[in-house]
């Protein structure tokens, strides 16, 4: 181990407080910033968000699906912090950033699509390491 990476080796003590900390900005941009909009915003709204997947070739049921990424977006967002159900509430997310990432990839490329990929990345995280030792999580059904 090279001597930098020793002087890093006291992080390991607080990766628990990162986990919060991570989970409550996560919590805060999915809630207010992405999924409480959308969802908020109504039948018109979830319309034009499902209507987005017609350059993914998915025309069915638009306001459906506006609806449920909407509503993955805000309650992951709120399971999340709370750190209940926290796998669920990564997944919820994480599902509904794949079809994002897509939508922007396909539409306006790469660096338009690397938020949402790295968001989606981290809730791969979330989903393997839950929520840590400061959740609902933790203390109603124990250690992971």
């Amino acid at each position: 181990m090279t001597k930098l990476a020793r002087r890093f080796n006291f992080l390991e003590n607080y990766k628990d407080e990162a986990l919060l900390f991570a989970r409550l900005g996560l919590c805060f941009m999915f809630v207010v910033v992405h999924g409480g909009p959308k969802l908020f915003g109504g039948p018109a709204k979830w319309l034009e968000v499902g209507s987005l997947l017609k350059v993914l070739g998915i025309t069915a049921m638009p306001v459906l699906l506006g609806f449920i990424a909407a509503a993955s977006e805000f309650f992951g967002g709120i399971l999340i912090g709370l750190g209940l159900f926290t796998r669920l509430g990564a997944f919820l997310i994480f599902a509904t950033l794949v079809f994002g990432a897509a939508f922007m990839l396909v539409t306006k490329g790469l660096f338009a699509a690397a938020p949402a990929t790295e968001d989606a990345l981290f809730m791969i995280v979330l989903m393997a390491v839950g929520a840590g030792k400061y959740s609902l999580d933790r203390k109603w059904f124990g250690p992971n």
